[in-house]
């Protein structure tokens, strides 16, 4: 599963669960609130359930696979050379923009 857009008074890491681990992504500092009831934070997207060892590729793969079927992994795939179809586009863009955002995170590998 990917989530979007948690907030954390503390700074995110990774947590365990069980054989697997949730791994806070795209980290940025957050203040909420007005006048005496600012609260300062972080805002984050999490992965969760990823397993295997944690690095970009796997990563990215359980982002994937949370967001999309395997009907649809299996359209994109079988139509991956036409990115004038609005599906692919989307899958593109979809794909720079997470792996930037893993990267960023410090996961390189």
């Amino acid at each position: 599963m990917f989530i979007q857009g948690l907030f954390s008074e503390t700074y995110p890491q990774v947590a365990e669960y069980g054989k697997k681990q949730h791994i806070p992504i795209n980290i940025r500092s957050e203040v909420r609130g007005d006048g005496e009831n600012v609260v300062e934070g972080f805002l984050y997207d999490c992965v969760e359930k990823v397993q295997g060892p944690i690095n970009k590729t796997v990563i990215i793969q359980t982002i994937i696979d949370s967001q999309y079927t395997e009907e649809q992994k299996s359209y994109i795939m079988t139509n991956m050379g036409n990115q004038s179809d609005p599906i692919i586009a989307a899958y593109l863009a979809f794909i720079t923009k997470i792996t930037k955002e893993v990267e960023d995170s410090g996961y390189n590998e």
